[in-house]
């Protein structure tokens, strides 16, 4: 579940694989999704600055508005400044996209094969691109809940939170990718923004979302592989 001092639909970083659980759990897999987890939380946290720098550039642009027109090079330098800042913020949103569509199937795959009784391994096949995310959902990210049965005595106090915690995450993320209105396809290659020909920012609410979801899938994974009493 996402930590209350974390909004799901923000871009940054979140928790990773807890390896100080001993959870039990094959050292290909963890290693992967350690591997995927970090990069998501790089590219979220690069998006975060991206974000911060385009914030600044927004009201000098509404300053030098008039000036633009006479050729005025400081009104100039504004108005690319923001173009670029704003190019950077959608290149980034695309990276950050493609990263939590890989860590979430494979978050939500290892952790559903351990809560079905199976031992988790690496999903097959890779890569996955956030388009196949948005368009079938359910079968991609589909809601974990952990099973009881499926962890050890001690921790199973944690299950009804950590169960809620899920349930939480998928419906923030069902609606993040329910209020995407970008075309797809164009979440898949950072060179396709620059095809894009809008007034408003794709939704990096998106990639947020399923970055907490993954985050979340993974930790229910470890709590159902720590071994029992």
């Amino acid at each position: 579940m996402t930590p209350p001092w974390e909004d799901p639909r923000r871009p940054g970083p979140r928790s990773l694989f807890p390896l100080d659980m001993e959870a039990e759990a094959p050292s290909d897999v963890v290693d992967l999704l350690l591997r995927l987890g970090q990069a998501c939380n790089d590219a979220g946290l690069a998006l975060l600055d991206a974000q911060a720098q385009l914030a600044h550039t927004v009201e000098p642009v509404w300053r030098s508005s008039g000036d633009l027109d006479r050729g005025d090079m400081l009104a100039w330098v504004t108005w690319e400044r923001y173009a670029a800042c704003r190019d950077h913020v959608e290149r980034l949103t695309v990276v950050y996209s493609r990263a939590a569509a890989m860590y979430a199937v494979c978050a939500v795959e290892s952790a559903s094969r351990v809560a079905g009784g199976l031992a988790p391994r690496v999903p097959q096949p890779l890569p996955v691109l956030a388009s196949d995310v948005l368009g079938l959902a359910q079968i991609q990210v589909p809601l974990l809940q952990v099973p009881e049965d499926a962890v050890a005595g001690r921790w199973r106090g944690h299950v009804p939170k950590e169960n809620a915690g899920l349930v939480e995450d998928h419906e923030v993320l069902l609606a993040a990718m329910a209020a995407v209105k970008s075309p797809v396809a164009v979440f898949d290659e950072p060179d396709k923004v620059v095809e894009r020909q809008t007034a408003y920012l794709l939704e990096a609410e998106f990639p947020s979302a399923l970055h907490s979801y993954a985050s979340g899938c993974v930790f229910a994974m470890a709590l159902m592989c720590v071994p029992g009493d």
